[in-house]
Formats: structure tokens, sequence, C-alpha cells
């Protein structure tokens, strides 16, 4: 195992819980539809 193991999933997890907040918030903000 590696030493930092621990704290290297939680880097992933916490970037990967920013980075779909992010994405959710790019699809369900724009009040103009982009397909329109």
């Amino acid at each position: 195992r590696l030493p930092y193991h621990h704290a290297i999933w939680h880097l992933f997890v916490l970037v990967g819980s920013i980075t779909h907040f992010i994405a959710v918030l790019y699809f369900v903000v724009p009040v103009r539809p982009a397909f329109g």
C-alpha cells in the first residue's frame, strides 16, 4: 500500500465531487436553452 493512499483517495473524491458540482451547475443554471 502507498503511504498516503488514504489522503490521495480523499483528494480524488474531493476533486470528483467539485467537478460533478460544477458540471451540474453548468447544465442547470443557464435559463436560455442551448438548442433553442
